[in-house]
């Protein structure tokens, strides 16, 4: 263990096209010399419904808490975005502030009587503890007038344990853990709201994401 996560705060906005932007401030204090950090986040995964998804991940930036960039390299590696937050020519050390902004799509769940997001708001994947760990989470959409249903998850991948609090507003959420999460342990949170605010993607932007022609498209020259 190199550093400990002293606090993890992730905003979420989900907008109209059922897209949404996270920020997401990670606090880090270093217990020895490091070049920076890794920030992976899945980005194909089944889902509770037992489908296959591919959320597109767009990484916009990466800045410390005064808007300065970071050096930082993108990544796919299996079924995750691995963001190298760091520069390999310098060492940092102490108290360091991480400011990581990206937009996600396909990842909202259409479901017959409301939608929702559920959504890992920190991964299962840091090697380092986290001592707080929270999500403000929006719906920035006309016609809201509440209505919310949230719950929220901690622990491994795969636990039903809810040490973590809830408080509700008209249009927003803010979900916080309750308790340190372990190395590999993280904060899983489910925001719902009724059905027709947000505007599914259509059948060929589906396809186009299932296909993933970013990877794939050597298998379409044939059919070209």
């Amino acid at each position: 263990q190199d550093f400990t996560i002293e606090n993890y705060q992730s905003t979420i906005t989900i907008h109209e096209d059922s897209s949404f932007t996270v920020i997401e401030t990670i606090s880090v204090e270093f217990s020895r010399k490091k070049h920076g950090i890794y920030r992976e986040i899945p980005y194909k995964y089944r889902n509770e419904l037992g489908e296959t998804l591919r959320t597109p991940i767009e990484v916009l930036s990466v800045t410390d808490e005064a808007s300065r960039l970071w050096k930082y390299k993108v990544s796919r590696k299996g079924n995750v975005v691995n963001i190298r937050i760091g520069d390999a020519k310098r060492y940092v050390s102490g108290k360091q502030t991480y400011v990581i902004t990206y937009i996600v799509q396909n990842a909202v769940l259409f479901l017959d009587d409301h939608d929702e997001l559920y959504w890992n708001v920190t991964g299962n994947y840091w090697k380092a503890p986290i001592e707080e760990a929270s999500a403000m989470v929006e719906l920035a959409v006309d016609g809201m007038n509440g209505g919310l249903a949230t719950s929220c998850f901690t622990g491994p991948s795969g636990s039903r344990e809810s040490a973590c609090s809830i408080e509700a507003g008209l249009n927003t959420s803010v979900f916080s853990a309750s308790r340190r999460l372990n190395s590999g342990e993280g904060l899983t949170i489910i925001f719902g709201w009724p059905k027709g605010l947000v505007t599914p993607p259509s059948a060929w932007q589906k396809f186009l994401w299932k296909v993933n022609l970013s990877e794939n498209w050597v298998f379409l020259l044939p059919l070209a």
